[in-house]
């Protein structure tokens, strides 16, 4: 868990001598009723998503925006982005542009509407579009796509106009009311730093159908995010702060536009610490901290970030790491049930053994469920555990958006990392687990148990593999090269349960690292081999 450090002299000594060109920076602007926010990454190449506000036209947003680049001597901006066309969020660019000429290099949008509504005619979305197809490169994004702004900083389009990194893709009816579930949904990683900017992309069914969950589901834990829709009703979701589980939020907003029930929701939120307002807000929440100014964040990416005055620690990677790859990709359950497939890939990139629980969990409007588990795992240094797994899901619950979760570390409490998928059920009936999935989980984790090993290791020329099964199983013990290439095959075959030992010879080949690849069952296990001559 991140902690908050109250800035001490010693603090304060250590982030100074932080403040150098290996640093990430984050300018939420006090852009009153709209969002801007500009990213500085440590080779500065910058970027600005949204640039707007319902004051002036734009104005006194933009004057603020250029006031605080021409201190940084920002002259112009390497990319802009807005993430959907609502005033609110980028009718202070044509201002930039025109008068003040901060201008981009590539403008991204998600490019031409399917059809010219209503919407589309407005008069600040047209006169935006006319001047950067006239100052700049104007490129779409679409789901999926990378921007790179140097120094080991991403930003990636999660979900974008009805489409999603994980390749699911969602109807959407083409009106103007429909303009907030198009936003883009941005996640920014720079090493160990996740940070997530999302519009005003929404979270409730009907009309404002609910994107937060899916998107949460590719995402993750994240560090920071910016709260949705300037903590408007629609958004920031039960499921959105369950899944990403932040440690702090920004909220662009004025006035009346943050609702109470949302600050409530990240009041609750377990991971929450702090969230900074860039306005005075109506209501606020006990977490909430009054800025009434820009909101700057500053990460070196790997130890700390730190958010106006607080700083936050990064906490260290576990060198276990969980996966799931269903099959297909984005997973749909009729009504009357079903069942899908999905790989679960543990990884232990460290230099020991490391003993530990696996569970899972089913979430769904703002309530999780019991999976399966804890089941009682052990992966040694440098192995990765593959399990396949066939999930089943009844027909008892209504439709909507889920996420299916795994977990590893001490259960419940201790997580030492997690990976959730989107599952959705596509008319009424459908939802969790039922106990099927539960025994099969733990026949396959539990019940199942196998051990290897390998001596010596660095090996010349021979190395000894060892490992025992306790269930009569289908064997497959192969190596391979680094470019993937079958170098020997050891064992392909039926097994009864004991121990076993299998010589791996190098005699023939050259020094350097091997791998071998382990079945038994739907146990898979990779390690590595070191030979030297």
């Amino acid at each position: 868990m991140r902690f908050l450090y109250r800035i001490l002299l010693i603090s304060v000594l250590v982030i100074a001598s932080s403040k150098q060109a290996n640093s990430l920076k984050i300018v939420h602007f006090a852009v009153g009723k709209g969002d801007a926010t500009l990213i500085i990454s440590p080779t500065n190449q910058t970027l600005m998503i949204d640039a707007g506000s319902e004051t002036y036209g734009g104005a006194e947003a933009a004057d603020r925006i250029y006031s605080y680049m021409a201190e940084h001597c920002i002259e112009y901006l390497t990319y802009t982005i807005i993430t959907h066309s609502h005033d609110d969020h980028l009718n202070a660019f044509p201002v930039l542009f025109e008068d003040y000429n901060i201008l981009p290099i590539i403008a991204f949008d998600r490019g031409a509407p399917g059809i010219d509504t209503l919407w589309y005619n407005c008069s600040s979305y047209h006169h935006y579009i006319d001047l950067v197809e006239s100052y700049a490169i104007r490129d779409s994004i679409t789901a999926g796509h990378v921007i790179d702004l140097g120094g080991g900083v991403t930003v990636t389009a999660i979900y974008s106009n009805g489409n999603f990194s994980n390749g699911r893709s969602d109807y959407l009816r083409d009106i103007h009311s429909m303009e907030n579930v198009r936003s883009m949904c941005l996640l920014l990683e720079y090493e160990n730093f996740r940070y997530v900017i999302a519009g005003d992309i929404t979270g409730k069914g009907g009309v404002y159908s609910d994107k937060e969950t899916p998107s949460a589901g590719i995402i993750g834990d994240v560090d920071v995010f910016q709260v949705n829709h300037h903590g408007g009703g629609s958004s920031t979701n039960q499921n959105w702060l369950d899944l990403l589980r932040p440690e702090a939020g920004v909220l662009s907003a004025d006035s009346l536009m943050a609702k109470q029930d949302v600050l409530d929701r990240i009041d609750a939120c377990p991971s929450m610490i702090s969230l900074y307002h860039t306005g005075l807000s109506y209501n606020s929440g006990v977490k909430s901290k009054m800025v009434n100014g820009n909101v700057i964040l500053e990460t070196d990416g790997l130890t700390f970030y730190k958010i106006v005055s607080d700083t936050f620690a990064i906490a260290e990677e576990s060198p276990l790491s969980v996966s799931i790859y269903p099959d297909p990709d984005y997973v749909v359950i009729p009504a009357e049930g079903g069942s899908f497939d999905c790989l679960l890939e543990i990884s232990n990139s460290g230099t020991e053994e490391l003993q530990f629980d696996c569970w899972t969990r089913w979430h769904h409007d703002g309530n999780w469920r019991t999976g399966s588990g804890p089941a009682d795992l052990t992966v040694q240094a440098g192995e990765t555990l593959r399990i396949d797994l066939t999930v089943e899901l009844d027909s008892i619950y209504t439709l909507g958006n889920y996420a299916y979760e795994a977990r590893v570390g001490i259960a419940p409490d201790e997580i030492w990392d997690s990976h959730s998928i989107p599952v959705w059920k596509d008319s009424l009936g459908g939802g969790y687990t039922s106990g099927h999935e539960y025994s099969d989980l733990h026949q396959q984790l539990s019940g199942f148990e196998v051990t290897i090993g390998v001596l010596p290791n660095p090996f010349n020329p021979t190395a000894t593999i060892s490992y025992s099964i306790n269930t009569a199983c289908l064997i497959s013990l192969q190596i391979y090269d680094i470019w993937g290439r079958t170098v020997a095959t050891l064992v392909e075959d039926w097994q009864e349960a004991g121990s076993y030992t299998a010589a791996f010879s190098g005699k023939h080949l050259s020094s350097g690292v091997y791998l071998y690849r382990f079945k038994a069952g739907k146990v898979d296990k990779t390690g590595k081999l070191l030979l030297i001559r």
